[in-house]
């Protein structure tokens, strides 16, 4: 199976659709939120090591993908109103004790 480079992924993240984006994040914390039993420090421990594992895999500059994703993220009030609302849910449905 042939892999995508780094600077592909890097593209098709700086240039993602943000309706997209958004509701794929949102799906990921929703399975979060799912998953029985898991503490809210395990959730967090989930997506750290979802993400480490995906840079790793990606072969992608961490530090550049980061700033990729905030920016598409940002609009000129700050946060965009769809990834405003996965914060929201995060906070209300699975970081909450």
């Amino acid at each position: 199976m042939s892999h995508i480079s780094p600077d592909r992924l890097a593209d098709q993240l700086g240039n993602g659709d943000v309706t997209r984006v958004s509701t794929a994040a949102f799906s990921l914390v929703n399975a979060l939120q799912n998953q029985q039993g898991l503490l809210p420090g395990e959730s967090v421990g989930a997506v750290l090591a979802a993400f480490i594992l995906t840079m790793e895999a990606s072969g992608m500059n961490t530090a550049d993908a980061i700033g990729k994703a905030r920016n598409l993220m940002a609009d000129a009030n700050g946060r965009r109103p769809e990834f405003k609302a996965v914060t929201d849910y995060l906070k209300a449905e699975v970081l909450s004790s």
